[in-house]
C-alpha cells in the first residue's frame, strides 16, 4: 500500500508522494481522532484493528511517521490482548523490508550516480532510462512478493480465527450445557425438599387432628359419666 502510494507514480518524486500520504493520516488524526484515541471512542473497535494493521506497514519504510499516528498505534498495543502474538509477523517483515528498502535506496543511489556520470560523458539519458525501469521491475516484483505472502498470511490468520472461534463455542456450550444441569440439579433437590417439608405438616396435621378427635371423644365420655351419675343420684 505505502509502495503503491509513494513510489507508483513515475512522475512524482518520492517527497512528494509522502506529503500526499501525509494528508491522508491527518484526515485519520484530526477527523476521527481528534475527540478520542480510537476511532469508535475510548475502546478499540473492528475499525481499528483493521487501520492499525495496516498502519504498521508504515515501519517497514523510509518514511518519518507523524507523533499522533504512533500514539495511536501506541495506544492500540496497549488495549488490545495479544498485540504482540498477532502483529509480530507483520512486524518481522516490516523490518527486513525496511531494510531491504534502505538497500535498494542505497543501491539505487548508487546506480543513479553511476548512471549521471555515464550520462555526463555519454550525453545521453538512455543508460539512465534503462536502468530506472530496472529498479521499477524490481519494485514492482517485490510488490508482488508481498501482497502474494500477506495473502497467506491473511488466510492463515483466517484459518486460526476459525479455529479459536470453533473451540470457544465448544467450550461455551460444554460450560452451559453443564450450568444448565447443574440448576437442574439444584432445583430437582429444592422440590424434593419442598416435598418432604409439605409430607411433614401433612403428617403433623393428621396428628394433631387426630389427637383432637382423641379429646373429643374423652370430654363426650366424660360428660355421658357425668349425665348417667346425675340420673342414678335423682333416683336415689
Amino acid at each position: 500500500w505505502y509502495q503503491r502510494r509513494v513510489h507508483g507514480h513515475p512522475f512524482r518524486t518520492k517527497e512528494q508522494k509522502e506529503e500526499d500520504l501525509i494528508k491522508v493520516l491527518d484526515v485519520l488524526t484530526q477527523y476521527f481522532l481528534s475527540e478520542s484515541p480510537f476511532i469508535g471512542g475510548e475502546w478499540p473497535s473492528i475499525a481499528d484493528y483493521s487501520v492499525a494493521m495496516h498502519l504498521l506497514l508504515l515501519y517497514g519504510t523510509t518514511m518519518t511517521i507523524p507523533v499522533n499516528v504512533r500514539r495511536y498505534l501506541h495506544n492500540a498495543a496497549e488495549h488490545c490482548d495479544n498485540w504482540n502474538e498477532a502483529t509480530s509477523t507483520l512486524k518481522d517483515y516490516c523490518t527486513n523490508l525496511r531494510n531491504e528498502l534502505k538497500k535498494s535506496e542505497l543501491e539505487l543511489a548508487e546506480i543513479e550516480k553511476r548512471s549521471n556520470a555515464k550520462n555526463a560523458l555519454l550525453n545521453g539519458d538512455d543508460e539512465h532510462d534503462k536502468l530506472r525501469q530496472q529498479v521499477e521491475d524490481r519494485r514492482n516484483t517485490e510488490e508482488k512478493n508481498w501482497r502474494r505472502k500477506m495473502e497467506e498470511e491473511e488466510k492463515k490468520r483466517d484459518a486460526e480465527d476459525a479455529r479459536r472461534r470453533r473451540e470457544l463455542e465448544s467450550k461455551w456450550q460444554h460450560e452451559w450445557e453443564q450450568k444448565r444441569k447443574e440448576e437442574e440439579e439444584h432445583w430437582k433437590q429444592q422440590e424434593n425438599a419442598l416435598k418432604r417439608q409439605l409430607q411433614q405438616k401433612e403428617e403433623e396435621a393428621r396428628r394433631l387432628q387426630e389427637e383432637a378427635e382423641r379429646l373429643k371423644r374423652k370430654e363426650e365420655e366424660k360428660r355421658r359419666e357425668k349425665e348417667h351419675k346425675e340420673r342414678d343420684k335423682e333416683r336415689d
